[in-house]
């Protein structure tokens, strides 16, 4: 829900706000939710890691939910009990990040109370005009404009969250994807490394160079199967 309010607020510059606001969202989440959701239960086990401060739900392209926390260590606890999610016939970019997905195992009740969703609507031009106006300088407008249009506050058991991650058509594609990126890296920040190749239609895909600095010649995979299978066949040779 957006709000709107010309009550008079202690002062505050737009910098504090700035950063009031980054410590919130530093112990926030952002959680895709089933379309029909018991609160209740939801809260119940988010409240497993940590007491919730504020929460609220939401609908664009789906139900979302935010959730704060008191403690940047409930973000941790969260996170380290959330997992990677496994589809058969795809494969996940291993991404971590705070937008993470509810799953909720067996069917739900159409008689189960709903969560309040709230409406995302801004304010009018003419409306945030006026606010301005209304202002004396330039941290005072910008206050007055983030309190317009930011989402506010107002606006279990057998549970499980997954983190949202880009999915690929199988895990090969996901690795060949990924190891293109570390190359790029290497090449661009690794110091001392030369020579990158991305061998990436191998049958295990690698990214080779060579560290000046050492001498040595690298070979970088997703796993270490193909070290493992060298090192094998070397052995027995």
């Amino acid at each position: 829900m957006f709000s709107f309010s010309t009550k008079a607020k202690e002062s505050k510059t737009f910098q504090a706000i700035q950063e009031e606001r980054r410590e919130q969202a530093e112990r926030s989440v952002l959680i895709s939710c089933p379309p029909k959701i018991n609160e209740k239960k939801f809260l119940d086990y988010l409240s497993k890691h940590g007491t919730v401060n504020n929460h609220f739900f939401y609908n664009s392209y789906g139900a979302y939910a935010v959730v704060e926390f008191s403690s940047r260590d409930s973000i941790a606890s969260l996170k380290e009990s959330t997992n990677i999610p496994a589809v058969e016939h795809e494969a996940a970019v291993p991404f971590k990040s705070r937008l993470l997905s509810l799953k909720w195992p067996g069917s739900q009740s159409s008689n189960q109370p709903m969560p309040k969703f709230k409406n995302q609507s801004p304010p009018s031009i003419g409306e945030i005009t006026q606010l301005l106006t209304e202002k004396d300088s330039i941290d005072e407008q910008l206050q007055s404009l983030t309190e317009a249009l930011q989402l506010t506050e107002e606006n279990g058991s057998g549970l499980s969250l997954e983190y949202q991650v880009k999915r690929g058509a199988s895990e090969r594609a996901v690795t060949q994807s990924i190891l293109s990126v570390i190359g790029k890296c290497v090449d661009q920040f690794g110091p001392g490394c030369v020579g990158v190749q991305n061998i990436l239609q191998a049958r295990c895909p690698l990214v080779r160079f060579a560290h000046q600095p050492s001498g040595f010649q690298c070979d970088l995979t997703a796993n270490n199967r193909c070290g493992a299978v060298s090192k094998e066949g070397q052995f027995s040779t």
